[in-house]
């Protein structure tokens, strides 16, 4: 594993790797935007109060690698 980090909803999207002048980027897609309500119901089915609002819209997250 490179990284690890928690982002504030799940990652739905495929990872993408890119390069600017010589340095190289990963680039992931968080967020559940239309699925939002549903999965908000299923994780407190499962881990009641742990998660007492998922995260509105989507974001993408870029990471450098080192």
């Amino acid at each position: 594993m490179l990284f690890e980090t928690p982002l504030p909803s799940g990652v739905n999207g495929v990872p993408r790797s890119y390069q600017v002048d010589g340095k190289q980027f990963i680039a992931v897609q968080s967020g559940w935007v239309s699925m939002r309500r549903v999965c908000n119901f299923r994780l407190n089915l499962v881990r009641l109060g742990e998660y007492p609002e998922v995260s509105q819209g989507g974001s993408i997250w870029v990471f450098a690698v080192e």
